[in-house]
């Protein structure tokens, strides 16, 4: 009996280890991955941004993407962010229907040489912002600055403050939307 008892010992104990084991294999990449620094980003100066006009609005509005910003006030700024000598507008809604408590929707927005446009992001700033000087994919992010330094995501109320805690407030560029052509090119 005591071979039969002593072998199921073992067996248990040997499940344990195997369990132990795969346990620490299968969570040691996330501790690796969050253990990986976090690209510093250094602010360039803040954009400037202009009321928008209604000849703006007039050729902003025959995107489909950008029709509904641009439908109210909004705000624009120009900026190379992929620096290929053609600046990309920043388009930030000035009302309540874009603006909250988070901020106010800002769409980054890349016009390409066929009478298309590719919305690059879209997220919401409260504050000034800025492009970075360091690229990701090919473009300068935007950040939430203050002071001439990015903002760090380390109290509650501040943008993104659960995905992004203790780290900076920038964000990449992503394309969020599709080429698309004007309805009615001009």
């Amino acid at each position: 009996m005591r071979t039969k008892q002593s072998n199921i010992v073992a067996y248990t104990h040997s499940l344990l280890q195997a369990c132990t084991l795969a346990i620490f294999w299968l969570f040691t990449p996330s501790v690796l991955l969050h253990a990986a620094p976090t690209p510093t980003y250094t602010p360039q100066k803040p954009l400037t941004f202009a009321d928008g006009s209604a000849q703006m609005r007039k050729g902003l509005s025959q995107y489909p993407a950008l029709a509904e910003i641009v439908e109210g006030r909004f705000s624009i700024a120009n900026a190379d962010f992929n620096d290929d000598g053609r600046a990309e507008i920043v388009l930030m809604g000035a009302d309540s229907n874009f603006c909250g408590s988070g901020g106010c929707q800002t769409y980054v927005v890349e016009f390409l040489p066929n009478k298309a446009i590719k919305v690059l992001v879209t997220a919401y700033f409260g504050g000034d912002i800025a492009m970075t000087n360091e690229k990701v994919d090919g473009y300068r992010a935007l950040a939430s600055v203050h002071q001439g330094r990015i903002e760090i995501a380390n109290k509650r109320g501040t943008p993104m403050h659960a995905a992004l805690h203790g780290k900076q407030i920038v964000y990449p560029m992503r394309v969020t939307e599709i080429q698309q052509t004007a309805k009615h090119p001009q």
